[in-house]
């Protein structure tokens, strides 16, 4: 049994979608329950912004900024990845 990167393509897409859904979902339950308790205090904040190779990074405070940086290293390599490895196997 052979399988298309096509249709690997467009399940691991679907895989995400949902992953996302749930992930919303969890957070909208999550916060309607919290809604009741008293705040925590102070929320961080950080993200990327990729224009082209060019990452605009933004946050808070440093352990956000750290964390945006580390997600972003990980996409590009991800990125990079399915660049490559199709030209390995075609």
């Amino acid at each position: 049994m052979t399988v298309s990167l096509f249709d690997l393509g467009v399940t691991l897409a679907f895989l995400g979608l949902i992953v996302i859904i749930i992930a919303l979902i969890y957070e909208i339950f999550k916060n309607l329950r919290d809604q009741s308790q008293e705040p925590k205090g102070q929320t961080n904040v950080g993200g990327v912004i990729l224009i082209g190779p060019f990452p605009i990074v933004f946050g808070n405070n440093k352990d956000a900024i750290k964390i945006s940086l580390i997600l972003l290293a990980t996409t590009i390599i991800l990125i990079l990845m399915m660049a490559v490895i199709p030209r390995l196997w075609g």
